[in-house]
């Protein structure tokens, strides 16, 4: 199955030009988030704010879709597998604004850290490989949409950033779920955890606080990292899972 990750950024020809890509690359699932407008089919969800949606692109059908209504986050299970788009105000789209050296920042921030101790605790496994920006404008650029996968699903999933021009300044990531030798490597090296996720319970609103760096201070950003620990290690049951 071929996978396409984009934040469009609220723009009306990256939107119209993902649907020409999806068809000359193939796509099945387009994760998209800041998407210009929802598209009114049976084959697109999003959630209520219209910030993250998942799209059947492909031709493949929704067998579940147990997250609508829900505010910046949003869930489909599809051929077996069950997807999330994940949007994190203000204005990040479907990245969390969050700098890690273990995704290629140049340094971790507060974000970063919360976000890495969060997932420490769960069966998932940070896809993003490498050092190449996700995000470029007027010259700049930095690492800040990512992937996480279950466990038992790294071994057969490629992940790249693409080099397809998305009319948005934010780059298309691209994954195969299927048999991939060099993703093996990845899911030695890094570490993988037991415990699985039950989105459902997530206290969204103490997910947004812990993140927001301008409520955090350098006081309690380790009290409220710990605490929102506790809260998603009883979230989610997988941002791509078998």
């Amino acid at each position: 199955m071929r996978v396409m990750q984009l934040n469009l950024n609220h723009c009306e020809a990256a939107q119209e030009l993902l649907r020409q890509t999806v068809y000359e690359e193939k796509v099945n699932i387009a994760i998209i988030s800041e998407q210009y407008k929802n598209i009114d089919s049976g084959a697109w969800i999003s959630d209520l704010t219209g910030k993250a949606a998942i799209w059947t692109c492909g031709g493949k059908a929704f067998q579940e879709k147990p997250l609508l209504g829900k505010s910046y986050y949003t869930r489909a299970k599809v051929d077996g597998f069950n997807f999330y788009s994940c949007y994190i105000p203000p204005s990040i789209a479907g990245d969390f604004n969050a700098w890690a050296v273990e995704w290629g920042s140049v340094h971790t921030n507060r974000r970063g850290d919360a976000l890495l101790k969060a997932f420490s605790v769960l069966d998932a496994v940070l896809l993003n490989s490498g050092n190449k920006n996700t995000f470029e404008k007027n010259g700049r650029g930095s690492v800040i949409d990512f992937t996480f996968a279950s466990s038992s699903l790294v071994r057969s999933t490629s992940w790249k950033v693409s080099d397809l021009y998305t009319s948005s300044d934010h780059l298309a990531i691209m994954m195969e779920l299927g048999n991939c030798a060099q993703s093996r490597q990845r899911a030695i090296s890094r570490k993988v955890q037991t415990r699985g996720w039950k989105v459902e319970t997530l206290d969204e609103e103490l997910f947004r606080l812990v993140l927001d760096e301008e409520m955090a201070t350098e006081d309690n950003t380790e009290l409220q990292a710990e605490t929102l620990v506790r809260h998603i290690s009883k979230a989610c049951d997988g941002a791509m899972c078998r």
